[in-house]
């Protein structure tokens, strides 16, 4: 076959299920390594997901394809609850995943885009960029500044992508910091793409989207989702907010170049899905109570980690926190940590820890690490 394999240097799972096998065969292990909302999705939303699902099964309630970018509805409701109103319904597009959002933004942008990001990172940041054939800069933050970002260290880039609060660290970004990316894409006349996955989490007064200004609406774009706050990881449901000042060196329009790479490559997201997301924002108290009863649990793992004499970074914003520690948790405690090398091989000797447990094996959790030091 004449075709060439570009993908050889990827592993055939990711390293959120390669450190799931390390745990195989083995009894009564509690997971804080995967960053999986445990759920469950409250009645109400199912409630319009059963209702939804039996109008399919009737002449008059079945439905074909859905609209490519999203029900207006669900526009209009993330635009309310995330933006107070600033976007038009053209500007958000309804999808299936930020992986799968940035993989489309990658193969928009193409193999010739320098693009950078703060590691430890999201894989997908780099791993997309070297399916297509992309150059990364990775942007490394330093344990002895306590994980923070340091704008100041950020060269020029053609799109950069920032995640605040950042997976895995669980630290977000203060105005000041996103203000000076802002500024950092308008002198290297580069695009900011924000991973929003976490931002809902955000505890202080710390921003939860990056369009603090009209400056910002001229290099950045932001991506979102239903699945950690909401506990729609098995439901798939994203969005993203292109704005229409965004363009690229010949002055061309972002909105318009990816409106049509989405019409061309997709053809929506599920009606269900896309109905439980109206129906969740209707009721923003049911995913706000799951964020304050996640981030008390995130804090409760905090204070037992730290009593028992470790390090510990982040946490205060998102739901993960950084220990450092050269403790082999899965063997002595049967607790399956994430290790820090699984996201850059730099950082040995820290783990990632994560919030999202059940009460049931927060009490595991607890017993284990009491009793053994």
């Amino acid at each position: 076959m004449a075709l060439l394999n570009r993908v050889k240097g990827l592993k055939k799972i990711n390293i959120f299920q390669e450190i799931l096998l390390k745990a195989s065969g083995m009894k009564e292990v509690v997971s804080l390594a995967v960053g999986d909302n445990p759920g469950p999705i409250p009645k109400l939303v199912i409630e319009e997901l059963i209702e939804e699902a039996k109008s399919f099964g009737t002449i008059e309630g079945h439905k074909g394809y859905p609209p490519e970018e999203g029900l207006v509805a669900l526009k209009g409701l993330i635009n309310e609850v995330f933006y107070s109103g600033r976007f038009s319904p053209e500007e958000i597009f309804i999808s299936d995943g930020i992986k799968t959002d940035l993989f489309r933004l990658q193969t928009l942008f193409g193999p010739s885009a320098v693009s950078s990001y703060f590691a430890p990172g999201y894989p997908t940041y780099k791993e997309g960029c070297e399916i297509i054939g992309a150059k990364t800069v990775p942007i490394y933050l330093d344990p002895e500044k306590g994980f923070v970002p340091e704008v100041d260290r950020v060269v020029p880039f053609d799109v950069f992508y920032l995640c605040s609060p950042n997976n895995p660290t669980g630290i977000a970004m203060d105005k000041d910091q996103i203000e000076a990316m802002i500024d950092k894409a308008r002198t290297y006349e580069g695009l900011i793409v924000h991973d929003a996955c976490y931002s809902p989490y955000i505890q202080t007064n710390k921003p939860k989207t990056i369009f603090l200004n009209d400056e910002a609406l001229k290099f950045a774009v932001e991506l979102g989702s239903f699945s950690k706050w909401a506990a729609f990881s098995g439901i798939r449901l994203s969005w993203a907010v292109i704005p229409k000042e965004v363009k690229f060196r010949d002055g061309s329009s972002l909105l318009k170049a990816y409106t049509g790479f989405l019409n061309a490559t997709y053809n929506g997201v599920s009606w269900l899905s896309q109905k439980m997301g109206c129906t969740l924002l209707k009721n923003t108290n049911l995913f706000f109570n799951q964020i304050d009863s996640t981030m008390q649990r995130v804090q409760q793992m905090k204070e037992l980690f730290q009593l028992k004499g470790f390090e510990v970074y982040g946490g205060v914003d998102g739901p993960y926190f950084l220990v450092k520690t050269r403790v082999d948790f899965l063997q002595k405690f049967k607790i399956l940590t994430l290790p820090l090398t699984s996201f850059e091989t730099d950082y040995e000797g820290f783990i990632r820890v994560s919030g999202f447990i059940s009460e049931k094996n927060w009490q595991i959790v607890t017993s284990r690490l009491q009793n053994s030091f």
